[in-house]
């Protein structure tokens, strides 16, 4: 297998169709709420100073949750949320 990685220059993307780029750390939904991203973004899932970062490839409707986020909980017994990312509290 071999990994691929992809970085997408999001304020080029932006600047293209007119609309600012989203800010690291920006709310995009409680836990268990749903959220819309475009292709490329970066979702950050956790709390305080416990965060997993994911990059989405395909943007659309995803929900706020440990199984969208592959499955990782990095603060147990805490209720998380969804933030743009990359994000590090």
């Amino acid at each position: 297998m071999i990994g691929l990685s992809i970085r997408i220059d999001h304020k080029a993307v932006h600047a293209a169709t007119g609309t600012p780029p989203p800010v690291a750390g920006t709310l995009l939904a409680a836990e268990g709420g749903t959220f819309v991203i475009p292709d490329g973004t970066t979702v950050a899932w956790g709390a305080d100073t416990r965060w997993y970062n994911k990059l989405f490839a395909v943007g659309g409707t995803y929900t706020c949750d440990q199984l969208t986020m592959d499955d990782q909980d990095p603060a147990f017994f805490t209720v998380k949320s969804c933030r743009v990312g990359p994000f590090t509290g």
